[in-house]
């Protein structure tokens, strides 16, 4: 049970990448356009509806197996619901500070300097440009999902191993569940998200404080992209009127 709550996420990405992928080779391909070329334009296109996809078979398994194993623990619920929101909210925004101020730098670095198998930046460009689908997933559906089943079931199964190799292992399965962004962007979200979140699991005994601080970092990145898109249409607005003009 423990290595397939470890392995299912990564593996139902790559499952529904691949569908894209074959998909957009059988029914997307245009005259003069290589396979090749078809695959990488449409799933680029399409990677926050494939990644909402994604979400979506994850969370339908972990309905399914919970209903077969009569999961009873995972749950949102709290007695100190107050604290541990507070707590997430100001711990989920410290993140998103120090990621958009610090991190996001130092992980195109890494990408352009040390090489990854994704372009540096690659992946927020793509986000930004599928907006709506993007808020579906990273807003409505990562949070629930991937605390419930990562924080969750993964953690309660690991738990006989103690406290300090479950929140090691969950971290590594959750970067692994982030495989499309790269090598670098595995690392950060498994090694400092993911530690986080397992020891704010830890230490408030439930996945409201997780939940919480998951949810808000996501909501902070949506808004700094979604105001990055906004300025950079205007500016290619503001472009073409004066180019219209001459």
């Amino acid at each position: 049970m423990s290595w397939f709550l470890f392995l299912w996420p990564p593996v139902a990405f790559l499952l529904v990448l691949v569908g894209g992928s074959l998909y957009a080779a059988r029914f997307e391909k245009k005259a003069g356009e290589s396979v090749s070329e078809t695959i990488s334009g449409r799933v680029q296109a399409w990677f926050p509806i494939l990644l909402a996809l994604a979400l979506c078979v994850v969370g339908a398994s972990l309905v399914i197996m919970g209903a077969l194993y009569g999961w009873t623990d995972l749950s949102l619920a709290s007695r100190h619901w107050q604290r541990d929101t507070a707590l997430g909210i100001c711990i989920g925004a410290l993140i998103a500070c120090l990621y958009f101020t610090v991190l996001s730098p130092a992980l195109t670095w890494a990408q352009a300097r040390l090489g990854d198998y994704v372009p540096p930046g690659s992946v927020l460009e793509t986000l930004e440009g599928q907006l709506p689908y993007f808020f579906i997933a990273n807003i409505l559906l990562a949070p629930l999902v991937e605390e419930l089943w990562f924080r969750g079931a993964l953690y309660s199964a690991l738990s006989p191993l103690g406290p300090g190799l479950s929140i090691l292992l969950t971290s590594i399965a959750f970067g692994l569940f982030h495989w499309p962004g790269g090598a670098w962007y595995m690392l950060l979200t498994g090694g400092l998200l993911g530690s986080v979140l397992g020891w704010l699991r830890l230490e408030q005994a439930g996945l409201l404080a997780p939940y919480a601080a998951h949810l808000t970092l996501n909501i902070i990145e949506f808004y700094v992209l979604a105001r990055r898109n906004r300025k950079a249409k205007r500016t290619t607005f503001l472009k073409y009127s004066k180019e219209s003009l001459k």
